[in-house]
């Protein structure tokens, strides 16, 4: 592994995450989408329509734009992007045995809202109105930007993922005067992603964590809470998305989105006290 992406393997950034000085941090964060997704809860959303397949590759060339300014970069040729079909492409099987091999990971993908085939450079999405598609347009297509960067790192991809997600539908809700988009990331990804990693590091620290923090809002909250009481149970963590997603909205606390350009161009150093 390249040695200065070697901070950013698994196990140091799950180190990093279990610092004492990331629970009052991350409460603050929580804090904060939970005051802002109060304001919108009561909005009528307007999510849009469902783009046409045809009309898939204009929306790239405009979340691509967003996120090469975001990370910084230029002159990556943009993947094919369509909607899922019944035989994805890349998920051919030799055999059935082959199939059933698979089967876990081609489960997953089939039932993902996008996913992106680094082989073939092609992003995959279910069929969504464009105020839930785009953020996973733009998640999607910060995969195809990492793999010319780094290695498979898990926590780092998924991490910078959701962060774009978070900033294109930042981007979307000022530019089109619709808070739908900042109200569905909210509600499906960081407000549920970030109470569960809050919840984990807590009972990892041997603390009560505040109650009103893990009041859930939302009906996928519940669902990933309901995740959170077994970790101490059967011995598990967050899985990459929430982990990744918790730690980098960490960074970016303290140090801004800039850390996102300067991770691409091997400039950034974790902060000195993890």
């Amino acid at each position: 592994m390249d040695n200065y992406f070697s901070q950013f393997n698994d196990k140091c950034i799950e180190q990093a995450f279990l610092h004492h000085e990331m629970v009052p941090i991350l409460e603050k964060i929580i804090d904060n989408n939970m005051r802002i997704y109060s304001k919108l809860k009561d909005i009528t959303l307007d999510y849009g329509e469902v783009p046409k397949r045809s009309d898939l590759h204009l929306l790239l060339e405009d979340v691509k734009i967003i996120v090469d300014t975001f990370f910084g970069v230029s002159k990556i040729k943009a993947p094919t992007v369509d909607y899922k079909r019944i035989l994805e492409r890349g998920l051919q099987f030799s055999d059935f045995s082959d199939f059933l091999m698979f089967f876990p990971s081609a489960y997953n993908i089939l039932r993902s809202k996008g996913h992106y085939y680094d082989i073939s450079e092609h992003i995959s999405l279910k069929k969504e109105p464009r105020g839930s598609l785009i953020p996973v347009l733009a998640h999607e297509y910060t995969h195809h930007v990492q793999k010319h960067k780094f290695l498979f790192l898990p926590y780092l991809l998924e991490g910078q993922a959701r962060s774009v997600q978070r900033h294109i539908s930042g981007v979307y809700t000022e530019r089109e005067n619709n808070p739908t988009f900042l109200s569905h990331n909210l509600m499906h990804f960081d407000l549920p992603e970030l109470k569960v990693a809050y919840l984990w590091l807590c009972q990892k620290h041997d603390i009560a964590p505040k109650i009103y923090l893990c009041q859930p809002q939302t009906k996928k909250e519940k669902q990933y809470l309901r995740i959170a009481e077994k970790f101490k149970e059967k011995n598990t963590k967050p899985n990459y998305h929430m982990m990744g997603n918790a730690f980098f909205s960490v960074l970016e606390f303290l140090e801004g989105k800039g850390i996102h350009r300067d991770i691409i161009s091997e400039k950034y150093q974790l902060p000195s006290f993890f």
